[in-house]
Formats: C-alpha cells, sequence, structure tokens
C-alpha cells in the first residue's frame, strides 16, 4: 500500500455550483440532474466549454443552445443536464469540466460521485433543493418531492416534514399528495409532496447581509425496513428593497405648473447585495408618455441610486387624470408594480352630500337662517391647498368646519366666532373640508343671486347661489327613526307648517327612490292653512322590503316559525339555526362595517310658494334586544338562596315565540357559546343558576323526549308586550359563578345575557378563644364567712364578662338568635344583656356581654352556646362556669330562700309520712292473706291455716302410697289420679 499525501487550498465557490457526490441511485434508471450557474458579476458571463470525464455520464444541453451559454448579471440559470445511466451496480467517479470566456480564469471542477446500486431502495428527484435567491416581498414558490421505489411491496408513508422545527412553522410547508408507493408504480418515480418556501414569513437569521436557510426534507415510512430520507435544502432570502423616485407627486396635465411635465426616473437599491433591472414593462404608458434614455437591463449595486429614463407628459397643457402601473423584474424573482399617476388638480364638490355645482336655499321666510354645507374632496396624490373662499352676497357668511383626514380621521374644527376664512389649508391625498355656507334673510321681500366662489393652487371653484325671501316661512319635518330593524314597521305623521299669512295648495312631497320607505297620501289637493300645522301624509319605514337589510328572521321563514310553536328541543333543528343565526348576524356586521346601519333619506315639499322645502329622514337600524333591564345578584351566602329579575320585552310589531333556559340545557351548547362570541366567558359556568321561580305565564317546556324541564321555560310575547321572569341563585361553595342565560326566538334566534355574581359566606368566630369561661373567684364570696344564714339576697354574687364575636368570612352575617342549651339569651343563671338581632359585617367585631349568677349547686358546669345566622351554619362554642368547690355549701345556707320553701318543705313531710303509713298498711294485708299450694292444674289447694310453717316438699308420685310426715297442724291434701299418659309430670307449688 503506497499512501500519498496530498494537500490543496479550498476557495469560495462564487458561482454556486454544487456538486453531485454522495448520491446513491438505483441501476436502469437515468440521472439526470441539472446544473446551474450563478453569474456573480455586473456584466454578462458566458460559458466557452463544457465536457464529461466518465464514460457512461453524457451532458445534455435543457434549452436552445445559443442562449445556454449566455447568463444575464446576478442571474441563476440552468446550462446543462447530466445523464447517467447503467445496468450494472458500481460507484461511478468522474468529474464536469466547465471553460468560462474569462481571461486568465481556471477551469471549474464539478465533481460527480454516485453510487449505482441494484439493491431494493427508496430514492428521491430531486437528491437536494435549491430554492434559489428571494427577496423577502418575493411571492412563495412550490418546488416537488418524486420518490422512486424498487421494493416488490407498497412502502407506506409515515410523514414528510421539515427537520428544523422553526423553519417548518414559520416559511416552510409541507403538503403530502399521497399516502405511499405502490407496488403497481415500481421503477416509476412518483409524486409524493409540494415543499412550498413563503420569504416573507422566514425568521431572521443574518449571515454576510442575507439570509442563508438550510436543512432538511425527512421522508419516513410505516415498515421499518425501509429506511428514511434525508434531502437536504437551500434558500437564500434578501431584505431590502428597490424603491422607485422622481414621480411620489406624480404627473400634472394643466397648465400652472409646466416644471411637472417632465421627471427623470430612478431606482434606489436598499439591499446588502447588488440588483439587477431585468425587464421593465413600458407598454401603458407609450400612449401618453415620450420615454427617453432608457436603461434596461442593468445593475445597481447596494445603496446606491441609479436613473434609468426620463418620462414626460405628451399631452402638455391639456388636463386628464390617469393612473398606470410599472411592472419591473428584477435578478431576486421580484416582480413589483409602481402606481405613477397622472393628476388635473382638481377637486370634487359637493353640496349637502350631493354633488351639485350650486347653492339653492329656495324660498325663505323673513330674518330666517339657513345653512349649507359645502364639502371639496382631493382626489389628487399630492396635496392641494385651499387659498381663500368668499361670496358676493351681502346676507352670506362661509367659514370652514372641519377637515377630514383620508375621509375618516377628523382633524381641524372650527366654530363660527373663531374660524379665519383666509388661513391656509392644505388637502393631503383622500383628504375633505367642509364648508357652512349660511345665510340669514332680509326683513324684507327679495330676489337674491350670486355666487360663492373657491380657490386652490390648481383650481378655481364658482358656485351660483341664489334665494328669494317672503314674509313667514314653511317649516317641514326632521324625522329621526330609531331602533329600527325588519320586523318593525314604523309610521309616523308628517306634519308641515305653515307660517306665511295666506294659505297655498302643497303640489307635491318627493322622496328619494327607497323601498323601504312607503309615502302614504291623499290623492287629492291638500291645502295648507295660514298658520297652522297641516298633516299631509304618513310615512311608513319597514327595513324588511330591502333584501339587503332583510338581517333578521321574517314570516317567511316557515320552519322556525313552526318549530317555536311548541316543539321541543331536538338535535335535528340546532346545525340549521346555528347557520342561519350565524348567517343573519354575519349579514349583520357586514352592514356596520359598510356604514349603512346609519341612513339618511332626503326629500322635498313643493307648493306654489315655497319650492322643495327639504325633508330630512335619519334612520339608525338596531339589532334589536329582548332583555330590556335585569337586576344583579347580590354577593350570596353559600347554601342560601337570592334571585334576579330579568324584563323581556317584544320590541316588533308581530307576536314572538321565546325559549329562555341556561345555555347548558341547549343540545350543542359548545357551538352556541362560539356563535355568540363567548367562549371566554363561557369557561366554569355552573348549574348554582334555574328557572324554578317564574311567573305562571311562562310554560316549562320539554327536552330530552317527554321529560319537563322546569329551566327551559316558554311563552308568547305580543306587539311591545312586557314580561318578567325570576332567576334563582342558590351557591353551593364559596368563589365566582356565572352562566349564560338565552333567549331563543323567531326574530334574532338567539339573545344572550351573561349572569356572573359571587357567593361567599359569613365565618364567626371568637378571637383567641375555642371556649368561653365564667369564673367566680372565692374573693367574691367572702361576705359568706360573716353573714348570717339566710341573709344575703339571691343575685347578690354575680359576675359580667364580654367576649369579642368577629366575622371573618366575605360576606354580612345577620344573626338572629343566641342560645343557651336551646334557650334564648338566659338559661341556668347565665344572661346574655346585649341579646338583640344584629348584622356583623365582614371583618366587623361585636362584643358580646354575660352576666354569670351562681346558685350554689354545682362548682363546675359547661353549657352549650349557639350562635343563630340567618344564612349558614350556626357557631357552637363551649360556655364553662365555675365556683369554689369549698365555698358552694358555705354559701348556699346564707343565700336567702324563698317564702314558699318553708310550706313546700312540710307539705312534702306530710306526703312522705302518709305514703310511709299506706306502706305498712299493705304489707299487713299482703302478709295475713293464707298460702295456696297446687301440684297439678287440676288439683285441689292445700289450705294451710298458719301462714308461719315450713311449706312442704311434694313427693314424686309412685305406686307405693308413703304416710305423710308429722306436722304441728293438720294438714288436708287433695290428689287426684293422673291421666292416662306415658309422660310424667312434675307437680308445682304456688304459695300465696
Amino acid at each position: 500500500v503506497v499512501r500519498i499525501t496530498v494537500s490543496g487550498n479550498g476557495q469560495e465557490n462564487p458561482y454556486e455550483l454544487m456538486p453531485f457526490v454522495g448520491v446513491k441511485w438505483p441501476t436502469s434508471v437515468a440521472y439526470t440532474p441539472t446544473i446551474n450557474i450563478y453569474n456573480p458579476y455586473n456584466r454578462e458571463l458566458r460559458i466557452k466549454e463544457m465536457y464529461a470525464s466518465g464514460g457512461n455520464l453524457n451532458l445534455v444541453p435543457p434549452f436552445d443552445e445559443a442562449h445556454t451559454w449566455r447568463v444575464a448579471p446576478y442571474e441563476t440559470k440552468p446550462i446543462m443536464r447530466i445523464n447517467l445511466y447503467s445496468e450494472r451496480s458500481y460507484n461511478h467517479l468522474s468529474y464536469v469540466t466547465v471553460k468560462l470566456e474569462e481571461p486568465d480564469h481556471p477551469d471549474i471542477k464539478l465533481p460527480i460521485d454516485v453510487d449505482l446500486v441494484s439493491t431494493a431502495g427508496v430514492f428521491p428527484m430531486p437528491t437536494s433543493i435549491n430554492f434559489g435567491k428571494f427577496s423577502r416581498n418575493s411571492p412563495p414558490k412550490v418546488v416537488s418531492i418524486y420518490l422512486l421505489s424498487t421494493y416488490n411491496c407498497t412502502a407506506k408513508l409515515f410523514s414528510i416534514s421539515i427537520t428544523d422545527s422553526i423553519l417548518h412553522q414559520n416559511g416552510i410547508s409541507i403538503k403530502l399528495l399521497r399516502d405511499g408507493l405502490h407496488q403497481s408504480h415500481r421503477g416509476m418515480f412518483q409524486k409524493v409532496a409540494d415543499v412550498t418556501i413563503d420569504p416573507s414569513q422566514l425568521p431572521e437569521l443574518v449571515d454576510n447581509g442575507h439570509n442563508k436557510h438550510v436543512g432538511n426534507v425527512s421522508v419516513k415510512f410505516s415498515n421499518p425496513k425501509v429506511p428514511s430520507l434525508n434531502i437536504p435544502f437551500t434558500a437564500h432570502v434578501y431584505s431590502g428593497s428597490l424603491k422607485l423616485t422622481g414621480f411620489e407627486e406624480g404627473f400634472y396635465s394643466g397648465e400652472i405648473l409646466p416644471r411637472l411635465y417632465k421627471k427623470q426616473m430612478k431606482f434606489s437599491n436598499l439591499y446588502d447585495v447588488p440588483l439587477a433591472i431585468k425587464h421593465i414593462d413600458l407598454e401603458p404608458f407609450k400612449d401618453d408618455f415620450i420615454i427617453e434614455d432608457l436603461k434596461v437591463p442593468f445593475v445597481i449595486n447596494s445603496k446606491e441610486t441609479v436613473e434609468f429614463a426620463t418620462f414626460s407628459l405628451k399631452k402638455q397643457g391639456e388636463k386628464f387624470a390617469k393612473d398606470f402601473t410599472l411592472n419591473v423584474q428584477t435578478n431576486l424573482t421580484l416582480n413589483l408594480d409602481y402606481a405613477i399617476s397622472v393628476y388635473n388638480g382638481d377637486v370634487d364638490v359637493f353640496v349637502n352630500s350631493k354633488e351639485l355645482n350650486v347653492l339653492n336655499f329656495e324660498l325663505l321666510g323673513y330674518n330666517q337662517t339657513r345653512y349649507k354645507i359645502v364639502k371639496l374632496y382631493n382626489k389628487n396624490p399630492v396635496k392641494v391647498q385651499l387659498l381663500y373662499y368668499f361670496t358676493n352676497v351681502p346676507f352670506c357668511d362661509g367659514y370652514y368646519t372641519h377637515l377630514w383626514r383620508d375621509k375618516h380621521q377628523k382633524l381641524i374644527k372650527h366654530k363660527k366666532e373663531d374660524a379665519i376664512q383666509h388661513q391656509l389649508v392644505e388637502l393631503g391625498p383622500k383628504d375633505y373640508i367642509e364648508i357652512n355656507v349660511t345665510i340669514t334673510t332680509p326683513n324684507m321681500a327679495h330676489n337674491v343671486s350670486g355666487f360663492f366662489v373657491i380657490e386652490t393652487n390648481y383650481d378655481f371653484v364658482q358656485l351660483p347661489l341664489t334665494f328669494r325671501t317672503l314674509e313667514g316661512q314653511l317649516l317641514t319635518p326632521h324625522l329621526d327613526y330609531k331602533e329600527v330593524f325588519p320586523g318593525k314597521t314604523n309610521v309616523f305623521t308628517l306634519m308641515i307648517t305653515n307660517t306665511f299669512n295666506e294659505s297655498f295648495p302643497l303640489q307635491d312631497i318627493h322622496l328619494e327612490t327607497s323601498s323601504m320607505i312607503n309615502l302614504i297620501k291623499d290623492d287629492g289637493p291638500i291645502l295648507l292653512k295660514p298658520l297652522a300645522s297641516s298633516e299631509v301624509g304618513k310615512i311608513e319605514f319597514n327595513p324588511e322590503r330591502d333584501s339587503q337589510y332583510s338581517y333578521l328572521m321574517t314570516d317567511d321563514s316557515k320552519k322556525q316559525k313552526e318549530f317555536f310553536k311548541g316543539h321541543r328541543l331536538n338535535v335535528d333543528q340546532v346545525d340549521y339555526e346555528l347557520k342561519l343565526y350565524k348567517h343573519l348576524r354575519g349579514k349583520w356586521n357586514n352592514l356596520q362595517k359598510a356604514g349603512k346601519h346609519k341612513l339618511t333619506i332626503n326629500g322635498s315639499v313643493k307648493s306654489s310658494f315655497a319650492d322643495n322645502s327639504p325633508i330630512t329622514i335619519n334612520v339608525d337600524l338596531t339589532w334589536p334586544s329582548f332583555i330590556k333591564r335585569y337586576t344583579l345578584f347580590p354577593v350570596t351566602h353559600v347554601k342560601d338562596t337570592s334571585t334576579s329579575t330579568v324584563t323581556l320585552v317584544n320590541p316588533s310589531t308581530f307576536p314572538v315565540h321565546i325559549e329562555v333556559f341556561f345555555i347548558n340545557h341547549y343540545p350543542h351548547s359548545r357551538a352556541l357559546v362560539d356563535i355568540l362570541g363567548l367562549r371566554h366567558e363561557a369557561v366554569n359556568l355552573d348549574t348554582t343558576f334555574s328557572l324554578r321561580d317564574t311567573s305562571s305565564d311562562f310554560i316549562d317546556r320539554f327536552i330530552n323526549g317527554n321529560e319537563v324541564s322546569r329551566n327551559v321555560k316558554y311563552i308568547v310575547l305580543e306587539p311591545q308586550e312586557t314580561k318578567t321572569m325570576t332567576v334563582q341563585f342558590s351557591p353551593q361553595f364559596v368563589g365566582p359563578h356565572k352562566n349564560i342565560l338565552v333567549v331563543r326566538n323567531n326574530l334574532t334566534l338567539f339573545e344572550s345575557l351573561l349572569f356572573t355574581t359571587m357567593a361567599a359566606k359569613g365565618d364567626l368566630v371568637f378571637e383567641k378563644r375555642s371556649q368561653l369561661l365564667l369564673n367566680i373567684h372565692e374573693n367574691l364570696l367572702s361576705e359568706c364567712h360573716h353573714a348570717e344564714e339566710g341573709s344575703i339576697e339571691k343575685g347578690f354574687f354575680n359576675t359580667n364578662r364580654s367576649f369579642t364575636l368577629r366575622n371573618v368570612g366575605d360576606i354580612t352575617s345577620k344573626i338572629k338568635d343566641i342560645q343557651i342549651n336551646g334557650v334564648s339569651c338566659s338559661s341556668f343563671g347565665v344572661t346574655i344583656t346585649n341579646c338583640e338581632p344584629f348584622d356583623l359585617a365582614p371583618n366587623q367585631a361585636h362584643v358580646m356581654k354575660f352576666n354569670f349568677v351562681p346558685n350554689f349547686h354545682f362548682s363546675y358546669v359547661e353549657y352549650k352556646l349557639t350562635i343563630l345566622p340567618s344564612s349558614g351554619d350556626p357557631l357552637e362554642i363551649p360556655l364553662i362556669t365555675k365556683v369554689p368547690a369549698h365555698m358552694l355549701n358555705i354559701c348556699a345556707d346564707k343565700i336567702q330562700r324563698p317564702i314558699w320553701e318553708v310550706s313546700l318543705r312540710v307539705l312534702l313531710l306530710s306526703l312522705t309520712f302518709c305514703g310511709m303509713i299506706v306502706v305498712f298498711c299493705q304489707s299487713y294485708i299482703f302478709f295475713s292473706q293464707p298460702i295456696v299450694i297446687t301440684t297439678q292444674p287440676s288439683l285441689k289447694p292445700i289450705m294451710i291455716h298458719k301462714p308461719n310453717i315450713e311449706v312442704p316438699k311434694i313427693p314424686q308420685i309412685s305406686p307405693k302410697k308413703k304416710k305423710p310426715e308429722k306436722a304441728t297442724a293438720p294438714v288436708k291434701t287433695s290428689v287426684e289420679a293422673p291421666t292416662k299418659t306415658k309422660k310424667k309430670k312434675v307437680p308445682t307449688a304456688t304459695l300465696r
């Protein structure tokens, strides 16, 4: 073995040519990767020659050969495709030589190291992924992954993922297209996934001025015998922008500022790398612009600004407005669009929100003030200066009131007294200003005509101004429709007041065309009486007539209407009504976002004197509510009950079917919570709320088949009818409680009310005491040693003690009673002097006063003191009384006895003596009676006359007769013959 030491110096490859090494490839399948080259210069790169050194390796041009050998500056381009094919397994080693048309440039050697195998496996194409170079604002790019299997079985895919979890979550995603490689497609490439890279979502990993993201696409199979694949990938993402300057103010097409006809267009490269401008689409500009000094393609170095063309208008002095788009393509796969505008400086003029060019105040009375709002809207891409405005009418005045930025942000507001008419005001693009033009009519009949002039730095606007006056005026109404919604018909009487001194006929009433408004008036002529108000008709407003405003259920929803007529809650209806509610609510939200929920409808009244007197109708559409008002739950004691009243009202003009229940009684409560937008509030809902004590107007509904639930109530509310229901809260534990009350109806479908309350517990303790002690000290009983018997009044000896009761809970405890061994306030000589009911707020203390009068019967007595609150558990604590034991007899004799005590003693002694005499008499009678002895139940008794003789033992009966024993007195004995039975009977004796 000969070992040769090889050394060399490596240089960075500026052309980003990727070597094909470490590749494993199956035999009998062509290996055809593409060779891509990057031009790092700001000039065109030309390839002179390419050739391969291997035997089975061929080079195939991918495109037209004439364009293959030229690479634009900073462009990545495919220049050749490798074709390697073999039917035998071996390790193929070769290289591809690339020669450039660069002076003194060395040849580029691209190594090829491919291991051709005949064993079964799975092979990817491409073997590596190069996403290329991107800008952060480039669109996403998709690369497909193909796999070829040579196994004789189906290879099930387990997963395809990015090994770098940061990239997988930010910017690179994989879409799986099939679940495996089927056996029937053996030896064929199959598309299994699309890998998408989104440059705008990739994380910032700055490396030499750009982000180079590398990683692997991991392919895993369900069969452990099939090895996993790792496909490396590379992506270069650059941060920055290409800024187009020179056109910010656009091109002015008027005659005032000729310097704006011609502009030099420049690009500024804000990237950290050079940028090649490959193509600029100028086709849209050819008809209106003259383009000179165009330089395309060209290269802009980093942080450099380059002028690439000069644009000038062909129609100089001819006012027109037009928007153009300049499309630019660069080497960073950018396709940028730049907006270029041609403007004429004109502003749009609106009078009372209408695009009019006249200020006509029509007929007015004497000394009457009227105003109109003139709006100037800047539609140009540049600022417009409001130089001045004035009028030649002596009775007219003007001042600007509001300046709005971009149609919605109010910047300036002026009042008449502090407005400066000639102050310079600038209107930015899409800004508009409101000018209040006010006239005060003279005290005489007059026809007035003039003009109101507004001048900007680009435009001159002149509005004709006219009006005429008579003594009197025609007062037209200003109608406001509040809380309007589909299903509620609003009718207003239209009254017109004529303050002129003569009557005249009403010719016409005109309203803006709207399907929601219906004007009801008589066909005949209407005479407006002088100095009086006259009814000229009725205006009926119903948004249900316009389909875009039908965001609620109506009588056309028959399915829901029938369902609410008494059917049970069932799961079959849930999906339908949830989708319907989501649709209706979305329609209402879209109206709000577009500002269409507030409408202004203008009209006019035409008569022979006053022409076009204005009528204004303001409509405020709302989403109706059935919950008019409700009371909040107080902080409630645990195991107690509090109530809240909920008032329901039908705001519509037709009967509404209503079901009221808590959300946990709905079949799909989670879906309802999501649709109502109450996901955050619907956490930890409990069942301590109920509807059980609601009035009889509400009917219990059926749920779950035929089961009646008292917590689901049903009622039909007539138009404008109001009903009140009661909600109960019965907490079982301390802490916050909440639940969602749902009002289900056939107008809005659902309405919710979130009940949130707190449950607390009043905790009563005696401060620093586990028992209460009432002790009589010996020094208090010293009088017993000197006093005579019965000389001390009862109650002379007593002691007073105070104990502090404190509420350490979170709620006020209402003490209703205090008991000693079940007796209120006083028992066995212990008295609570302040025993009235009282309230004890949280952390508040109450001093309880005790008085103890001993009776000298016992030295130590333990009682049970019970504090009974109106809510919650009672407090029980031992109450102990102590008296010195050796003082009991001494003091007991010295205490005065009651007057009746002597009489009671005599009575008791007398009763006792009488009782003893009765006992002696009964005893004598008992012992004087004879004793009866019985041997058999049928035998006659033996009479013994002397009670002092001993009862003889009765011998067992036998066939032989024995002589009776001798006794002090004769005894008669009677014995009957025994019955004929084999069983012997044992005689018994009875002594009486």
